[in-house]
């Protein structure tokens, strides 16, 4: 059996060290959130599920079963899904995570609720 040989991947870093990110904010405009579904049962907490969706981040990368939530003060953050164990699967830097959030709010405002209106009635 031949060993297949590979060339790293090389992925600039920013001045954070982190991995520089194309501009036009964060992901630049590939990102569309895929199907979203707005949540009957939001839970009893104090921070209630309003949606479910995927997310296509980039050309190369999804992400599914992301979670759209709505905190006491009205603020609405996203969550990745928790894998076996609890642990996140993924996690955002704030600026991401306000992006996401964007995308997924003017999603979900545009889409039907369960009384047959929308969420801009």
């Amino acid at each position: 059996m031949s060993a297949i040989a590979s060339s790293p991947i090389v992925v600039p870093a920013s001045s954070s060290g982190r991995p520089a990110l194309k501009k036009s904010k964060t992901t630049g405009p590939s990102m569309r959130v895929l199907p979203l579904t707005p949540v009957a049962k939001q839970g009893g907490g104090s921070v209630r599920l309003i949606a479910e969706f995927d997310l296509e981040l980039s050309s190369v990368v999804r992400l599914y079963a992301l979670r759209l939530m709505e905190t006491p003060d009205g603020r609405r953050i996203v969550y990745a899904p928790n894998g076996n164990g609890g642990r996140r699967l993924a996690t955002f830097s704030p600026e991401l995570a306000a992006e996401i959030t964007k995308a997924a709010t003017e999603k979900l405002e545009g889409h039907d609720i369960a009384n047959g209106s929308n969420s801009e009635d």
